[in-house]
């Protein structure tokens, strides 16, 4: 609760849980992921910092192959847990949403604006 003091402890328990896999544990790219979602800064600048994660090989465009990497995490997460979201499905629709030139990379600017619409 010290990391977050004033957010809601209930909220924050009920996300870590959410984003905790089948063996109780939270990946670092998850918590780095959670930390960005409930710090104060701009929602764009936390969503810079998301894209970097995701952005495995560092060449600012996140491919087809590093959303399946990322994919992979979020269905180990919502595996045994009773979802009403498909995390990997939003994540599709989103990264289909976000590649506006259809050149099926997705630039930062397209990521915010993909995040920020879905």
């Amino acid at each position: 609760h010290v990391a977050f003091p004033t957010r809601p402890e209930e909220k924050v328990i009920k996300l870590a849980d959410e984003m905790a896999n089948k063996d109780d544990k939270i990946s670092m790219a998850n918590m780095l992921i959670l930390f960005y979602l409930f710090c104060n800064g701009k929602m764009e600048d936390n969503l810079t910092h998301i894209f970097n994660l995701f952005d495995q090989d560092g060449n600012k465009v996140i491919t087809i192959d590093e959303l399946l990497n990322l994919m992979s995490v979020f269905i180990e997460i919502g595996e045994g847990k009773d979802n009403k979201v498909d995390l990997a499905t939003v994540m599709a629709e989103m990264y289909q949403k976000g590649d506006a030139d259809k050149n099926e990379k997705l630039e930062l600017k397209e990521f915010i604006s993909g995040m920020l619409e879905h």
